[in-house]
């Protein structure tokens, strides 16, 4: 091998060199390196444990809209059923005013009825004599 004196000089005043502008230049650079080692592994800590928080507070909100979910469905059950009473008791209001008009109907016409037949019954007399009349070839009475 060709190893030549300069390059056992120039690795020399490297290690010279290195010794003695180390502590202003390579520690400072390493200082800065390790600093920024510290902020990442500190900024993966606060990542994890925004996660942390943000599950909890994702489970959180699924858990009030399952609950808001749930108190809708009720609410909307009870307003359903609320609808269906009213829908019945209006339903059988309606038929009980119809029924009774029916009642007052039928109560005028058996009293029309009534009449009408007192009416007859006092006609069939001279109805019947009209008729007997007219059967004998009589001219009418009045």
């Amino acid at each position: 091998m060709d190893l030549d004196v300069t390059l056992l000089i120039q690795m020399a005043l490297l290690v010279v060199l290195m010794n003695t502008f180390g502590p202003w230049l390579f520690t400072p650079v390493l200082h800065v390196l390790q600093q920024r080692q510290h902020r990442i592994h500190g900024l993966a800590r606060e990542v994890a444990q925004l996660d942390k928080m943000s599950a909890a507070d994702r489970q959180a909100y699924t858990l009030k809209l399952q609950a808001g979910r749930r108190e809708a469905l009720a609410a909307r059950e009870a307003a359903r059923t609320r609808g269906r009473e009213e829908a019945r008791s209006l339903v059988n209001a309606a038929r009980n005013e119809q029924a009774a008009a029916q009642a007052e109907v039928r109560a005028r016409l058996k009293a029309q009825e009534m009449t009408m037949g007192a009416e007859l019954r006092a006609a069939v007399p001279a109805l019947a004599q009209a008729l007997s009349d007219k059967l004998a070839g009589s001219a009418p009475t009045a």
